[in-house]
């Protein structure tokens, strides 16, 4: 829930682009007529079930080429991991985007490194994320991606060893 009144302006914004997208209808037509959370319901089952008919066709390259082609222009509010997720998959998809990020600093949001010398032989810590272990495919596949070194520190343990 936003606690600023931008995020709640963002937010509707959101809401009422989504609506558009999913009625198929322009954004300004979605303001007038403030549908009601069921009537949005509705008519997004309504597109649901023709998309569903229509089959993969509905969704085909041309239809694709003609949307970018239009010019839309994506803007990602925030560099943390969603913000930097989210423009790595459009990039993926060949949509471009842009990320706009509060901290002149660095991207990174909550997550970041520690480089200020506190472990011996210049060791670096990452800070305020998530211990990524085996199950974590996504990331794994992200680093291999990058060619970031990993290491498995279940196979790291001695034997014998247990969790304290």
């Amino acid at each position: 829930m936003a606690r600023t009144p931008l995020l709640r302006a963002f937010e509707q914004l959101a809401r009422e682009h989504s609506a558009a997208k999913r009625l198929g209808m322009p954004v300004e037509e979605v303001r007038e007529r403030a549908y009601t959370r069921r009537e949005l319901l509705r008519r997004g089952g309504i597109l649901g079930a023709g998309i569903a008919v229509a089959g993969p066709a509905a969704l085909s390259s041309p239809a694709r080429a003609a949307r970018h082609a239009s010019g839309a222009r994506i803007a990602i509010v925030g560099g943390g991991i969603a913000g930097l997720t989210a423009a790595l998959t459009l990039q993926d998809k060949g949509v471009a985007s842009t990320v706009y990020e509060a901290s002149t600093e660095r991207l990174g949001g909550r997550m970041h490194s520690d480089r200020s010398g506190y472990f011996d032989n210049g060791q670096i810590s990452e800070l305020c994320g998530e211990l990524i272990d085996s199950s974590h495919k996504t990331i794994l596949h992200l680093a291999q991606r990058f060619g970031l070194a990993t290491v498995d520190l279940l196979a790291a343990e001695p034997n014998g060893s247990g969790e304290t």
